[in-house]
């Protein structure tokens, strides 16, 4: 240290069966006997100084999880608007299909099925998408891990439980159609 002298050095302690606060006093009382002009300050111990240090990580994960979440209700919107829109463009045809002797259930099963059939389609291209950003994310980023797969089909579910019921409410206003009020307003 005198040959090459740095403003601040760095000294690490373990302790043996004992919390390292209760070791501050001690560490202090041996440094003084040391040299009482040496200067102690900023004691504390490894989980405190490993969290300051991850400090930034730690602002940066969550305000990649903010906007992960404002991402996710902004598909569920859209995926519900998209849905909806398309049933209520279909309300003529399904006063048609009344008109000519269909029941409430038929266009309930006709609705679900289309509907389930667009979540379904847009679920596995919106997966093939993430696992290729994932894969490319790990690839830029050599300590990112990909295990994350839980995450991202939890988000699949529920993207689709918000297209069935972004189905469910147009098919249940579909089965209430008026077939004579729907027709006239055409």
């Amino acid at each position: 240290m005198t040959q090459h002298p740095v403003r601040y050095n760095e000294v690490l302690v373990r302790t043996a069966n004992s919390a390292p606060a209760g070791a501050v006093t001690d560490i202090r009382n041996a440094i003084t006997a040391l040299d009482p002009d040496l200067p102690v300050r900023d004691l504390q111990s490894a989980d405190s100084a490993i969290d300051r240090a991850n400090y930034q990580m730690a602002i940066l994960r969550d305000i990649l999880t903010l906007f992960a979440v404002l991402g996710l209700c902004l598909a569920s919107v859209g995926i519900y608007g998209v849905i909806a829109r398309t049933m209520a463009q279909r309300t003529n045809e399904f006063a048609i299909r009344f008109a000519l002797g269909a029941h409430a259930r038929d266009i309930t099963r006709l609705v679900l099925g289309s509907g389930v059939k667009m979540a379904l389609l847009g679920s596995a291209i919106g997966l093939v998408g993430a696992l290729g950003v994932m894969h490319i994310l790990a690839a830029w980023n050599s300590g990112m891990h990909l295990n994350g797969t839980s995450t991202v089909l939890g988000t699949t579910v529920f993207l689709v439980a918000i297209a069935l019921v972004a189905c469910w409410l147009p098919a249940r206003r579909a089965g209430r159609i008026n077939p004579i009020d729907a027709l006239r307003a055409e």
